[in-house]
């Protein structure tokens, strides 16, 4: 159940960033992207970037930013991140969230099978470091790492990047 509703959500931000038009930049500090906007991982020996159906942005109500990509808009994508992380600033954030939060979290959907940042009794770590937090227009940057898990499947998440527009 709370793979279905987190991926319902997952498509529906990226549908939104589309009907947004985020413009794809260039950042030159981002070597693993081509110098463009995007994220990029290594799971296993699998290297994954997404380049397309970007948006990053900050939900004030929430008090959280949100970055995600998607291979496909709406129910079909098989493929997608989305990295949630509270308030709309620069910093690391670790490990699995407190009672009171869902956030910070990684979400991946690979060949439509979902991995999640963190479960309760698993021992499992990540972190998201936020190097650069623009203003709207700008880009929202960092890296991530840690472990994903889906049921009893743990997968180590590595060299991750993202370099994402932020819309309003």
């Amino acid at each position: 159940m709370r793979k279905t509703i987190l991926h319902v959500v997952l498509t529906a931000v990226v549908a939104l960033a589309l009907l947004l038009s985020c413009d794809v930049g260039t950042n030159p500090d981002s070597e693993e992207l081509g110098d463009g906007q995007g994220i990029f991982f290594v799971i296993g020996t699998e290297q994954y970037v997404f380049t397309d159906n970007l948006a990053a942005g900050y939900t004030p109500e929430d008090d959280v930013t949100c970055v995600v990509a998607s291979n496909e808009v709406g129910a079909l994508a098989e493929n997608a991140i989305h990295i949630y992380f509270p308030g709309n600033t620069t910093g690391t954030f670790t490990d699995p969230p407190d009672a009171t939060t869902e956030v910070p979290r990684i979400g991946i959907l690979l060949d439509a099978s979902y991995y999640y940042t963190w479960e309760e009794g698993k021992g499992c770590w990540f972190s998201i470091e936020v190097n650069s937090y623009g203003t709207v227009g700008g880009r929202i940057e960092g890296t991530f790492s840690g472990d994903l898990i889906d049921g009893d499947e743990i997968k180590e998440i590595r060299d991750g990047v993202f370099s994402v527009m932020r819309y309003e």
